[in-house]
């Protein structure tokens, strides 16, 4: 499954109802021989399944080929703003990385870039907050100026198709860990829609993380979709104004301590890396963390599970990335055993699904089914709250 690799984001995104489908179903039913062989002998293949177990939360093909593609882009662009800081407006998410790109002389040019950027958001978004329409239908409220907004905010997540596959009411995971993440995700949804009511305590619900702002402003709910990137908007450019202010407070106070008969020369590396926190520093998102601990404390759930019970439950039916997450923190014995058994089983069950749907046609609603029902015992949560730390 390495080569494989799916993420539950990734997986989701899968154009299953096409002639590819195939193809993916052969794919996944070839990890899922692999996985359940090495599975089926636990005591010879332990060290082996440490080892892929431990990086099951960081092979997925398509996160790690995004990621390249954008640090090489990043770094092309970075070349050209040496010379012109301020020629490219960027999204926030963007600045962050281009900050991390530059060198030091760069940072308050492209800072101050920002953060004119920034004020332009606001001013717009505030506008459309108070409009006399802003009460009506979704469709009435200024879509070109809330959707620039959103992008300038949440940058590439904000312009994710809004049809996204999610799991529907009847879609409850059977992995206990995946049902902790979604039904964290609905909690948080709920606190969301009662603090923007409330319009009080926001900072403990709205969030600061592209994906999550993104979210919100999807939902067929306008007000909330405009003070979800208020919020965003107005947190960003309070962050950069303090981040500015603090970079020309160091910059001011290093050139005045190079003139001290005392002065100790620091790292340039370590000077750049502080004063780049300075300037994209921002509040971690509650979103991201409601879901974070609900995965942690259902993860915990299932090592005792792996550590005490003599006839696992849950553990068994758990996906495989949250049950690596468990096998490697767990003592070896006859529960663990049960369970790595109980997944050996049902992958081989999966596996004959696979290769049943493989002589059905492509588009066809078993063979959808049987190959989602594979990603799902594969990967973690899917959209629209995901489990992707």
């Amino acid at each position: 499954m390495d080569a494989l690799g799916f993420c539950g984001y990734h997986a989701a995104l899968l154009p299953l109802p096409s002639p590819a489908g195939h193809a993916v179903a052969d794919a996944l039913r070839e990890a899922t021989d692999r996985a359940a062989a090495l599975l089926e002998d636990e005591a010879r293949n332990s060290e082996r399944l440490l080892e892929i177990f431990f990086a099951a939360e960081r092979t997925c093909a398509s996160c790690r080929i995004g990621d390249q593609h954008f640090a090489q882009r990043i770094n092309r662009l970075a070349v050209r703003l040496e010379s012109q800081p301020s020629s490219v407006a960027l999204c926030f998410p963007h600045y962050r990385a281009m900050v991390h790109a530059v060198k030091a002389h760069a940072l308050p040019v492209l800072s101050s870039a920002q953060r004119d950027l920034l004020e332009q958001v606001v001013a717009a978004v505030g506008t459309i907050e108070h409009a006399p329409h802003a009460r009506t239908a979704h469709a009435s409220v200024a879509p070109n100026t809330l959707r620039w907004a959103l992008d300038v905010v949440a940058g590439a997540a904000g312009l994710a198709p809004a049809d996204r596959p999610v799991p529907g009411p009847d879609a409850e995971p059977d992995c206990p860990v995946c049902a902790a993440i979604v039904h964290a995700g609905e909690r948080w949804v709920d606190a969301l829609r009662r603090a923007a009511t409330l319009g009080q305590d926001l900072w403990t619900a709205f969030p600061t993380c592209p994906e999550h702002i993104a979210y919100c402003a999807r939902v067929e709910d306008e007000r909330l979709a405009i003070l979800v990137v208020r919020y965003a908007a107005d947190l960003q450019l309070a962050a950069l104004r303090r981040g500015a202010a603090a970079l020309a407070r160091d910059n001011e106070q290093r050139a005045a301590a190079a003139k001290s008969v005392f002065f100790r020369r620091q790292s340039p590396a370590y000077v750049l890396g502080q004063q780049r926190k300075m300037v994209t520093d921002v509040p971690r998102c509650p979103a991201c963390e409601r879901l974070v601990v609900a995965r942690e404390r259902a993860i915990g759930s299932l090592v005792q599970m792996l550590r005490g019970a003599r006839t696992p439950v849950s553990p068994g039916t758990a996906c495989l990335k949250h049950f690596a997450a468990a096998y490697v923190l767990a003592q070896d014995g006859e529960a663990r055993a049960a369970s790595v058994a109980m997944q050996a089983a049902r992958l081989r069950r999966l596996s004959g699904v696979l290769a049943a749907a493989n002589g059905e046609a492509a588009a066809s609603a078993s063979a959808v089914a049987a190959i989602r029902e594979a990603l799902r015992a594969w990967s973690a949560a899917t959209p629209p709250l995901q489990d992707r730390k």
